[in-house]
């Protein structure tokens, strides 16, 4: 019993051992990606060497496949009409309008490359597996944050800087921050080492999904890790997101506990949406819909030029809330035409796959994930993953039939 119990073990380390030499030896670039937002690492890096290394990561991915598709035809022209469109609609002189407009094209390239890299053999397993071992690490320190709070109290080992107005409440551990959900309630957020936790529940919650099972990949309980970390984000965006996957997979023909489950999901919603007070409680809700009216409240103040070009950046709106909120701030900022665009290129994508379409509609509401290169990378690390699966489904059908 203890011999094939430490047999397990052998078997268990040595490939665990295998697998960090790989993730570290072939995924080390893609950990530039942590350097970006929606994480809080951004200002341990500087500027330069940041950029520098995401530039030549892009372009390394981008001439990692010599042909060029139609959909990367498409999605460059989408790029260069933005940037054309900017040039003439941005002031030039405001330094922080130029450079927030070049982040943005910055990631969209990235996102590109990322596309090209996709269907380059090699590559496209690297940066699903460094993907896929990132989330596995990030909802396990989730969970021993909250464990090190309770028995050691907040530590801010790294000197960390949310960068939030009300950054105070922020709880620092050494893996990962807390936030209180009620004041007093002694209800924790965990949101590791993200901004805020809606910006982690996206990724949860299509990782929740990702068909990790039969793709080759070496990702044991990944979807129940996901599971467990979207729960201790404690986010409606995690909520809605995983509710409206099962409905639209399960349909009718889902067994009758799982419809029951479903429904009581939606009946509760129901009555938060009754009850506007328990759901603001429950959720930042009216600090979205208060960013969402910003925009209506603009629209009238706008030029025809402004309404499908986009008018600023970072144009002084008058409000004490920022206009942060998803699709609003992006017609904003972009136009009717950005807005098709970035909708465009998600679309392309994520190869029309509903539980990624479903996440980012969803996502595109609550925050701007276009912005972030990590949102990108979970899209074609999904791609890639799900294609895999899909081959590895046929390629079981092919074998049993010829057998």
């Amino acid at each position: 019993m203890c011999s094939a119990a430490y047999d397990c073990y052998s078997i268990f380390y040595e490939n665990g051992c295998k697998l960090m030499s790989k993730f570290y030896f072939y995924g080390w670039p893609f950990l530039i990606v942590l350097a970006y937002p929606p994480l809080i690492f951004t200002d341990k890096l500087s500027d330069a060497l940041r950029i520098t290394f995401f530039f030549l990561l892009t372009l390394y991915l981008f001439f990692s496949k010599k042909i060029l598709l139609r959909r990367h035809m498409v999605s460059l022209s989408l790029l260069i009409i933005l940037i054309g469109v900017q040039l003439i609609q941005i002031d030039l002189e405001n330094q922080l309008d130029v450079l927030n407009a070049g982040s943005l094209f910055m990631t969209l390239a990235f996102a590109i490359a990322l596309d090209r890299a996709s269907t380059n053999n090699v590559l496209s397993v690297v940066l699903a597996k460094f993907y896929i071992y990132l989330f596995t690490l990030i909802p396990i320190l989730m969970i021993f944050a909250i464990g090190f709070y309770f028995i050691f109290g907040a530590i801010n080992l790294f000197n960390l800087n949310i960068g939030a107005v009300d950054s105070n409440i922020f709880i620092h551990t050494p893996f990962g921050v807390l936030l209180p959900k009620f004041t007093d309630s002694g209800f924790l957020r965990s949101t590791n080492f993200f901004h805020e936790p809606v910006f982690l529940a996206f990724f949860l919650a299509i990782n929740t999904f990702l068909p990790v099972n039969g793709s080759g990949f070496c990702a044991r309980n990944f979807n129940k890790l996901n599971l467990v970390g979207g729960i201790l984000t404690l986010s409606f965006l995690y909520g809605v997101i995983v509710i409206t996957i099962l409905w639209w997979r399960t349909g009718l023909q889902f067994r009758l506990l799982g419809n029951i489950i479903i429904a009581g999901f939606i009946f509760i919603l129901l009555l938060l949406l009754l009850n506007y007070q328990v759901l603001d409680m429950m959720s930042s809700l009216s600090d979205r819909l208060a960013r969402v009216s910003i925009y209506f409240s603009l629209y009238p103040m706008l030029s025809s030029s402004e309404i499908w070009l986009g008018a600023s950046f970072n144009a002084d709106t008058g409000f004490d809330k920022a206009l942060s909120a998803g699709a609003f701030a992006l017609l904003y900022k972009l136009g009717i035409v950005g807005l098709v665009s970035i909708v465009t290129l998600i679309w392309m994508f994520t190869r029309k796959n509903m539980v990624l379409l479903i996440a980012c509609l969803f996502a595109l509401f609550s925050f701007e994930p276009y912005l972030f290169p990590l949102f990108w990378l979970a899209i074609t690390s999904y791609v890639v993953v799900n294609r895999r699966s899909s081959e590895y489904v046929q390629n079981s059908v092919i074998d049993k039939a010829r057998a």
